[in-house]
């Protein structure tokens, strides 16, 4: 990331660059597995066996069955699927849908479509100052509601202030007042930066995207406890054990395995969240002579790859366009957000007050970047918002 200074990259959190490695492989997996994985003769049988391979690397690394994965076209059809199948094993008593504020837009959608085609009242987990789950909150509402209750949604890791939810706590607070809910993990941001156990927190459902951990976008998955129950959202052919019909693409799902064995290991994982917290606290010396807010939890509860700033009277927008001249590209907010129009506002009021969400900066670092880049970074930010508020004074 250090090779061009002209156009440094610290937004991540929207798509992880592919590494070289993983891009040699998946082209040459094109060339070399073209058949349709679903044929009987030895081609299609070997494009068969690197779908198969690959779940059962993937699913190493989260110690499930490679059965419980579904290889879904991104996270967007995965948290779609999610929500289909809480309305097939929908109870007759259960009239209440949790999910948290400040989620992805895809959830909030699929929520609000589900809420209108079953007529259920849609209920809004709050956040704490902190912008985590507030679980003092979700408890009085399972207590209020327990068996009434269908589901809860709620995310692993914010993308937009890389909080990190505590999900033991979420687990033991719905086992002992609403057994019978279901749980979706949202671990689009969370995958390739945290490790947590699915089997041990008892989660339902867990939606992941491939393109966030280092593979090409058009792959996601979805863990799935208990398959039996399962019902297929796209329906057709019969792939995947009937559980998602349509042509596979082997060398894709061969590269989602490839960045999740990379991404996997949690003493990899430990190092890369040490190196850069090194690098998120030389950021932050480097413009210390700055006014500005980080927006965020305690350093247990926190992402430092994901810095969530403002600056007093400069909007986030015009800062990003300035940096952007000067060959850095940052964020202001989920790109899926920038695409659903008159939305963001709304998204963003669910975490942030309006002064911070107008000033919302998010900035990506990750393992690729090298301390000569957080530099460049800093000089820039300096150079851009002393140059913004001296407009600003006349």
């Amino acid at each position: 990331m250090s090779i061009n200074k002209t156009n440094l990259y610290f937004d991540a959190t929207a798509s992880h660059p592919i590494p070289s490695d993983i891009w040699q492989t998946y082209c040459a997996n094109l060339q070399k597995y073209y058949a349709n994985p679903a044929a009987v003769y030895e081609s299609g049988i070997l494009a068969q066996k690197l779908i198969t391979e690959s779940l059962r690397d993937i699913a190493s690394t989260f110690n499930v069955a490679p059965g419980q994965l579904l290889i879904t076209s991104g996270a967007t059809e995965s948290i779609n699927t999610v929500f289909y199948n809480f309305a097939k094993r929908r109870r007759k008593q259960q009239d209440i849908l949790l999910i948290a504020q400040g989620e992805h837009a895809a959830t909030v959608a699929a929520a609000k479509r589900l809420a209108d085609d079953l007529q259920l009242e849609l209920i809004y987990v709050p956040l704490t100052s902190s912008y985590l789950l507030d679980t003092d909150c979700l408890e009085n509402l399972l207590q209020q509601y327990g068996e009434r209750i269908l589901a809860l949604s709620n995310v692993s890791l914010s993308n937009e202030t890389g909080t990190i939810n505590d999900l033991m706590l979420i687990s033991r607070l719905l086992k002992k007042y609403a057994p019978k809910a279901l749980w979706h993990v949202d671990n689009v941001q969370g995958w390739g930066k945290i490790a947590w156990d699915f089997v041990q927190t008892a989660v339902d459902y867990v939606s992941m995207g491939g393109h966030k951990i280092g593979a090409p976008k058009g792959c996601g998955l979805m863990y799935i406890k208990e398959p039996k129950y399962f019902k297929p959202f796209i329906v057709g052919g019969g792939q995947q054990n009937n559980m998602r019909s349509g042509t596979e693409n082997p060398p894709l799902v061969r590269a989602m395995a490839d960045a999740a064995l990379k991404n996997g290991n949690i003493s990899r994982l430990n190092a890369k969240r040490e190196y850069i917290q090194k690098l998120r606290d030389l950021l932050l010396q480097n413009i210390s002579t700055l006014s500005y807010s980080i927006q965020g939890a305690a350093a247990l509860r926190q992402y430092p790859g994901i810095v969530a700033i403002s600056f007093p009277n400069i909007r986030g927008e015009v800062l990003l366009h300035s940096l952007e001249r000067e060959g850095i590209s940052v964020s202001t907010a989920s790109s899926c957000h920038n695409l659903a129009a008159g939305k963001v506002a709304a998204q963003k009021a669910a975490c942030f007050t309006e002064a911070v969400a107008q000033g919302h900066l998010r900035i990506t670092i990750n393992e690729e970047h090298q301390v000569d880049d957080i530099l460049i970074l800093a000089k820039a930010i300096n150079k851009c918002v002393s140059f913004l508020a001296e407009i600003n004074r006349k």
